[in-house]
């Protein structure tokens, strides 16, 4: 399931977005060396992303709830997700 951004966060992120739109097979092998973790049995990604030098990249499926997801926490919401519903 992914979490629904709180409204402090749900807005057009204010840096520069580069957003790559993969099928899920191809998520599932870019988000944990992204994060550097692997998720534990049973669990999968939706998408995944990383502030670099002020610009936000974000690798996901074609998902509007993922987008609207991994463009918050371009925006600043913690990866702990508060707030998230």
């Amino acid at each position: 399931m992914t979490a629904i951004p709180p409204p402090q966060y749900d807005h057009p992120p204010s840096i520069p977005v580069i957003e790559k739109v993969l099928s899920y097979d191809a998520v599932q092998a870019i988000c944990p060396k992204i994060y550097g973790v692997a998720l534990l049995p049973g669990q999968h990604y939706n998408g995944c992303g990383v502030v670099i030098k002020n610009v936000c990249y974000i690798w996901r499926v074609d998902s509007d709830l993922v987008r609207r997801h991994e463009r918050a926490h371009c925006s600043g919401w913690p990866k702990d997700h508060p707030g998230g519903h």
